[in-house]
């Protein structure tokens, strides 16, 4: 993963976790918004944040939609950068241990 797409997703959790706490501001999403115009166009989280922030020029009077739009934004951070489970048990091949 590219560093401009590891500090593009820490922002984006940053922005992610004030939301939660009630305290992303208009200027912190439009900020991250303009950011992510250099991503991909189909990055997962360019398009979870594009749905944060109509979600959240919607519902920016309500603390309790923004703290579900963080944490919806959060989840698809997390979805996005899960490193997919590659585990193989030491010895799997061996039928004297594993039958």
């Amino acid at each position: 993963m590219r560093d401009g797409v590891v500090g593009f997703y820490m922002l984006a959790l940053g922005l992610s976790l004030r939301a939660r706490i009630g305290e992303a501001t208009l200027e912190q999403v439009v900020w991250l918004l303009n950011h992510a115009r250099q991503m991909p166009a189909d990055d997962p989280i360019r398009l979870a944040l594009r749905t944060f922030t109509d979600g959240y020029a919607r519902d920016r009077g309500d603390p309790a939609a923004v703290t579900l739009l963080g944490e919806a934004l959060g989840r698809a951070i997390d979805i996005a950068t899960r490193v997919p489970d590659t585990f193989v048990a030491v010895g799997a091949d061996r039928k004297d241990i594993h039958g």
